[in-house]
């Protein structure tokens, strides 16, 4: 039996690590916690989920990019008032920079939201304006954002 190659795992497994440490610079999630709503009436069980994106910023606009089909199924809950948001966070922990475990508590119901999820045309993105305050601690905490264009 022979020795597998220590030279080549220590490459792979130094590769995969820069690899995930790149995404988790730019790695982050929009977390909800939500309650169902049946005739008016919040159910008792609180839900959960999360988008996962990342901050992009053009002509120093800066917004949340996240899957336009995801935050098109949360306006409709949103609008058809079937849903109650507890709380909004944008996680920014996964980096192996990051200055805090704790994820920042997000306004998302008073944030401009616009999405595309259009089949027939191939787009799926959505966009979540982030104020300069939002943008600013994601990049304390260690979030590279993409797309810096000039004006």
């Amino acid at each position: 039996m022979t020795e597998p190659n220590t030279d080549k795992r220590k490459l792979e497994k130094g590769g995969a690590e820069k690899t995930l440490e790149f995404f988790c610079r730019h790695l982050v999630a929009l977390c909800v916690t939500y309650r169902q709503v049946k005739n008016g009436i919040p159910l008792e069980k609180t839900s959960f989920f999360a988008f996962p994106g990342i901050v992009i910023c053009i002509r120093g606009f800066c917004s949340f990019l996240t899957a336009g089909h995801a935050l098109k199924d949360l306006n409709e809950h949103l609008e058809s008032g079937d849903i109650l948001v507890e709380s909004a966070v944008l996680a920014d922990t996964f980096g192996l920079g990051a200055s805090s475990d704790k994820p920042i508590p997000f306004d998302l119901l008073n944030e401009p939201r616009f999405f595309i999820d259009d089949k027939n045309e191939g787009l799926d993105f959505g966009l979540i304006a982030l104020k300069p305050y939002y943008v600013a601690l994601l990049a304390k905490h260690g979030i590279i954002t993409l797309g810096s264009f000039p004006n």
